[in-house]
């Protein structure tokens, strides 16, 4: 693949028009300006971000290798003699939310014991068919997940998370990108996202993610992975789409005796995000002045935890990957600790990716656990009302807000000895950066199933739907990124993925590429320009978004 192509592709991202009308049945703003559109009209919605009805389903999805109950039934290895049953391991997982949680030494993530009033008993009630039921019963009745209060909303593909290097180009003064793949470690992650839903059905600002890895250990495994979920975006949804796309999912989530992980299965992670559990009751439980001291007291925010396997199979709660602790951006005397974190670790991290002409994809920096004797790597990312730039940080479908940013300001400009890309750098690859003001959100990249409203950056309202809806921020900027990437992944099993070409065609100076301009702060405060510097960015710095 040759250098123009890649400068045709970068301009294309850069120009995607914002006022492109919106569609439901799409799911997504309309892009058939993208260079890819043409090559790979149906990879969004058919193999990078499947949404459809007809895959996952209305109260149950299409298949069963795909329900709540298969998913977990795999984690928690419950076919095993003496293990843990998949309904008390789900039970265990949501009455951890009733109880502070320990995930390190000296760092406790505080409760959220809405949780029973919101989900436990509503369930207990719906499986048992009366109130006051003990949750022994509730585990072992047989209508247990059959009652789930739980939606599949999306089933994700995420390659363009794949970890592998690039051998160092044998002839790097001509315009062609050669050189082997080495040191395939995976072909990314895998995702099912479920919506949590109310007693009364109604969707809950609450969802899971199941987040797997896309197993691989050479180029051949690679390049398999990425034509079977390109092979999705050319067939008609229906039986036999259902059929393939199956067939690929139990790849990466049924247990299997050679994986050696806890419970033999290749979960990476679960994270949840929600305000539910702390938003006051709406049902008139509270007097009016109690509920107003609770609210001053204790505001509503969003939060983000993470859970993994442990060595013994049971799912527990730990710190939140790339993202430190709050106090360190919002207390003066540890902001100075944060900084020289972001100029050693995060600053010039794509020269790093660069080095010796060998391209690295996947790589981040490393959030460590301490910084000094202080705890740095957050027990759960939680989002600041100011960062959502809103006047109501709980409204579930606010209006469009505008762009926020969010880490490492002082007083509304970058910290001094920060970067503006390298501040950016950091906010996108924090859980509660990517999911707030830096990318326009308000914390969730997919709609609640059945709102009228877009999610995140609402937008323009929509007539009332069933399917899921994704932010401005998937349709605008990531999801056509991770098209571009998957279809150049494929257009010869001997070259790179797009993203890694350009990020080399950038570190050469290629005149055929347009330079970045200037960050946001030092050019013209425009929409248009600050949209224009995000496309560019996000191409040269290669971000991955969680």
């Amino acid at each position: 693949m040759r250098k123009s192509v890649m400068a045709s592709a970068m301009a294309g991202l850069i120009v995607a028009n914002a006022d492109q009308a919106y569609s439901v049945e799409r799911t997504c703003l309309v892009t058939d300006d993208q260079e890819q559109a043409t090559t790979c009209p149906n990879c969004i919605e058919r193999a990078l971000m499947i949404t459809d009805e007809s895959v996952v389903g209305t109260r149950s999805p299409a298949r069963e290798e795909w329900s709540l109950e298969h998913l977990v039934e795999e984690i928690s290895g419950s076919s095993d003699p003496g293990s843990t049953t998949a309904e008390a391991f789900v039970a265990d997982w949501l009455r951890s939310f009733e109880h502070d949680q320990v995930v390190s030494p000296n760092l406790v993530v505080p409760a959220r014991p809405r949780i029973r009033e919101l989900v436990i008993e509503p369930w207990k009630e719906q499986a048992l068919g009366r109130q006051g039921g003990s949750d022994e019963e509730w585990i072992r009745d047989p209508d247990f997940f059959a009652t789930a209060p739980l939606r599949l909303v999306a089933i994700v593909n995420r390659i363009d998370l794949a970890k592998f290097t690039r051998a160092p180009d044998p002839n790097p003064a001509d315009d062609v990108i050669e050189g082997d793949f080495v040191n395939v470690r995976n072909a990314g992650e895998g995702r099912f996202v479920f919506q949590f839903l109310g007693a009364a059905g109604t969707p809950l600002p609450f969802t899971a993610i199941f987040e797997y890895e896309l197993p691989a250990s050479s180029p051949e495994q690679l390049i398999r992975w990425g034509k079977d979920w390109r092979t999705l975006a050319d067939m008609e949804f229906g039986d036999t789409y259902n059929q393939h796309l199956a067939d690929l999912t139990t790849r990466f989530t049924d247990r299997d005796s050679a994986v050696q992980r806890p419970n033999s299965v290749l979960l990476n992670q679960i994270r949840t995000n929600e305000i539910a559990l702390v938003l006051p009751p709406q049902d008139g439980d509270q007097g009016e002045e109690q509920q107003q001291v609770q609210e001053e007291e204790v505001p509503p925010q969003w939060e983000l935890r993470e859970f993994r396997l442990a060595a013994d199979g049971a799912l527990r709660n730990t710190t939140v990957a790339l993202t430190p602790d709050l106090t360190f951006d919002l207390e003066a005397d540890l902001r100075a600790m944060l900084t020289a974190f972001v100029s050693e670790e995060v600053e010039g991290i794509e020269g790093d990716m660069l080095l010796d002409d060998q391209i690295s994809n996947g790589e981040q920096f490393e959030v460590p656990l301490n910084l000094g004797e202080r705890n740095f790597r957050s027990g759960h990312a939680i989002v600041p009302g100011e960062w959502l730039n809103i006047a109501n940080p709980d409204a579930r479908r606010p209006e469009r807000p505008e762009p926020q940013e969010t880490w490492m300001l002082d007083g509304g400009t970058v910290a001094s000895g920060v970067e503006a890309k390298d501040r950016m750098w950091l906010s996108f690859n924090t859980c509660n950066g990517c999911h707030s003001g830096d990318t326009g959100t308000i914390f969730t990249q997919i709609d609640l199933r059945g709102d009228d409203r877009r999610p995140g950056n609402a937008g323009p309202q929509v007539p009332a739907h069933d399917d899921s809806v994704l932010s401005d921020f998937l349709c605008e900027w990531d999801l056509p990124a991770r098209r571009r990437g998957l279809v150049e992944l494929l257009k010869s099993d001997d070259e790179p993925p797009s993203l890694l070409e350009m990020l080399n065609t950038v570190a050469r100076g290629d005149p055929d590429i347009p330079a970045c301009p200037p960050a946001p702060g030092a050019g013209p405060d425009t929409e248009e320009y600050n949209r224009a510097w995000m496309g560019c960015f996000m191409l040269e710095r290669q971000t991955r978004i969680h």
